[in-house]
């Protein structure tokens, strides 16, 4: 059960859950993801570099899905709707905000893991392409992702409604519910966010671990591209705001992850709000294992508890409804 436990002083603490990890298969996988790392280290980042990155990677989603898509006009932003193939009776629906360190990524380069998340879930995935630095400023990245939530809310039930996330698009989503809240629009069933980056000022201390995939240095470079004279604007700064009233948690991070801190202290605040919420520490698991891993029994185990959690939020929401 995805529950806020309550100390003895009182106080709402995130129910934190540690997952065991290490197979034979994710420390194989270290060594091809340390190279990746690597890359992401020193890779351009300027349009045309980023356009290459958004054209390999769309090419290989789209021949890893194998499964065709529906192309969705979502009040003027580009989406596409993905169903595997196993799933006749969809019971819910996923709004789905792909990551890419706010610099990259398409809804093709996430078809692949979109398929394997319908599959495990029994759902319709939903993706969307928005604007994005250098492209595009923050506001015209949030604003897609704003019309987009609007339009899901106008389409789907909200009680069979999941919103998820991953890396930046952990935070973005974050931030679309606040923004939601504050129009009065109606929250989803629940939301689950996968190695959120929350914290885009978060410096690594010397010594310390670190993740085998996400890339340190891309990622200051990309939070520049996301920021002013005062630091990151608050579009992409979802801890700063009151998280009371959006809808039950599931928070998947590896634990070695540097982006740990701020998943925590998200939890933290959603339970001090009285949100139900329920923080997965996979132990030695990279940056987002779930989705682009597909070998490793973590990733299964994983996928397994985002279906856990689906079930529940949509069966809570549909008795609070009901």
């Amino acid at each position: 059960m995805i529950a806020s436990d309550v100390g003895n002083s009182g106080m709402r603490n995130p129910r934190i859950v540690y997952r065991s990890g290490g197979s034979v298969r994710s420390r194989i996988a270290v060594a091809p993801m340390r190279v990746a790392r690597a890359v992401g280290e020193v890779w351009p980042m300027s349009p045309w570099t980023l356009t290459i990155l958004d054209l390999c990677g769309s090419g290989v989603g789209r021949l890893l899905a194998r499964t065709p898509v529906e192309k969705l006009d979502a009040n003027g932003v580009t989406a596409v709707r993905v169903r595997a193939k196993s799933v006749t009776q969809p019971r819910q629906t996923i709004l789905y905000v792909h990551g890419g360190g706010f610099t990259f990524g398409t809804p093709d380069m996430y078809r692949a893991a979109a398929v394997r998340l319908s599959a495990a879930t029994n759902s319709d995935v939903l993706l969307f392409d928005y604007r994005h630095p250098p492209f595009a400023p923050v506001a015209s990245m949030t604003a897609d992702c704003d019309t987009v939530y609007r339009w899901a809310v106008s389409q789907y039930p909200t009680d069979r409604l999941i919103l998820m996330g991953d890396s930046a698009g952990g935070n973005l989503a974050v931030g679309m519910l606040i923004r939601a809240r504050a129009e009065g629009l109606p929250q989803p069933a629940g939301l689950a966010i996968l190695s959120a980056w929350l914290d885009l000022t978060y410096r690594h201390s010397k010594g310390a671990q670190r993740d085998a995939f996400f890339a340190l240095r891309y990622a200051r470079r990309a939070a520049a591209l996301c920021s002013d004279g005062n630091g990151p604007l608050p579009e992409v700064r979802p801890l700063d705001f009151d998280l009371a009233g959006l809808p039950p948690t599931l928070i998947q991070i590896g634990s070695t992850e540097p982006l740990v801190p701020g998943n925590r202290e998200l939890a933290g605040g959603l339970a001090r709000a009285g949100v139900p919420v329920e923080l997965q520490l996979w132990k030695d698991q990279v940056h987002v294992f779930q989705l682009f891993l597909s070998f490793l029994p973590e990733s299964r185990s994983a996928l397994k508890e985002i279906a856990r959690f689906i079930e529940h939020a949509t069966r809570r929401e549909a008795k609070l409804t009901g």
